[in-house]
């Protein structure tokens, strides 16, 4: 059974605080508390994904500016059935109150699998 869920986009960007200020007046967005180098929103509705911005100055270390992060209470468990589709795995990442698996597709886009921890992680 999948137990993955689309729960946010990611955006790398030079001013990820100036980035989601644009994006919360455009779309009627929260802030959600994250830390730096993040800023992040929801929907107040819970509807839709979080959008997270994330702070990279440096926009040549992959080819994608936007991913998708996928949240599962079994992450590793969700990452190795990805790689078995097809996926590669290029590291896992502990930060702030959760952690996760970066992978890439098949194509080479970035995606997270993310540890479904705290009420903003919900699945």
């Amino acid at each position: 059974m999948v137990v993955l869920r689309l729960r946010g986009i990611t955006v790398n960007c030079p001013d990820a605080e100036g980035l989601a200020s644009f994006w919360a007046e455009a779309l009627g967005y929260e802030r959600r508390a994250l830390w730096d180098p993040f800023a992040g929103l929801k929907d107040p509705s819970g509807r839709d994904p979080h959008l997270t911005f994330q702070r990279d100055r440096d926009r040549d270390r992959g080819p994608n500016f936007l991913h998708l992060d996928l949240y599962t209470e079994d992450p590793e468990a969700e990452a190795a059935r990805l790689v078995r589709l097809g996926a590669s795995r290029q590291g896992r990442v502990e930060e702030g109150d959760t952690w996760w698996e970066v992978l890439r597709d098949p194509a080479g886009n970035e995606f997270c699998v993310i540890a479904a921890q705290g009420p903003d992680r919900a699945v």
